[in-house]
């Protein structure tokens, strides 16, 4: 498939950031992101996406060393630049854990590689992914559970059901990961072609969000960048 020009831009303007940003399902998903990142005990973090800063400000209150990076200057963050150039503007292994939230679904998918080629690169022990999307299981039905003294026992029934298919990009969201042909299977499969999945993580409180904590891949020798 040919990849689309794609130019580098800020998709929403400061204003978007505003009071009404941080509804009680984003404060869970920024709890499932610092806690990810916690669990991997790193001691320096770029965060790609600054979005309203309230993440970095959360890990620096836990006493992280973290470096923002973000295409949009007007949000004031430490690094400018677009995520799928990050490795041309920040040394290879330059800190512990690269954190990249609520990001790439903003590009083409036909990018995911490359862009999981440079979080990879910059990442010394671990990268940390969130993308958007339900992850519906294909089937939907009940589940009953019967309880007896010393018996406990569960019963599923359910019924094939079908991902839609991806309508086409919206004014921000070039895909999800609960549209056909952006099912889970094929993003990990695309991110792991630089950075192994370890862990795929949600809340039950806020089920449109996953994240992926992702070891990545040793660097070629003489090129650093795992290429």
């Amino acid at each position: 498939m040919r990849t689309q020009r794609f130019e580098a831009r800020a998709q929403v303007p400061p204003e978007h950031y505003g009071l009404r940003y941080d509804s009680a399902a984003r404060w869970v998903n920024y709890g499932l992101q610092v806690r990810t990142v916690l669990e991997c005990q790193p001691r320096t973090v770029l965060e790609v996406g600054i979005g309203n800063g309230t993440v970095s400000c959360l890990l620096r209150s836990r006493g992280l060393d973290v470096t923002t990076f973000d295409v949009d200057e007007r949000l004031r963050p430490d690094l400018v630049g677009s995520v799928h150039t990050l490795a041309d503007l920040v040394p290879p292994r330059s800190f512990d854990l690269v954190l990249c939230a609520e990001v790439l679904e903003h590009l083409p998918f036909e990018m995911l590689p490359s862009c999981a080629r440079g979080l990879a690169a910059v990442a010394r022990q671990h990268v940390v992914i969130g993308i958007p999307g339900f992850l519906r299981e294909q089937r939907w039905g009940i589940a009953l559970e019967l309880r007896l003294p010393r018996f406990r026992r569960a019963l599923k029934l359910g019924m094939d059901y079908p991902l839609p298919d991806w309508p086409g990009p919206d004014s921000e969201h070039y895909w999800a990961a609960d549209h056909k042909p952006y099912t889970l299977r094929t993003i990990i499969r695309e991110i792991e072609r630089y950075a192994a999945v370890e862990r795929v993580l949600r809340e039950r409180l806020d089920p449109y969000h996953v994240m992926l904590a992702c070891r990545p891949a040793a660097p070629h020798p003489g090129n650093g960048r795992g290429d």
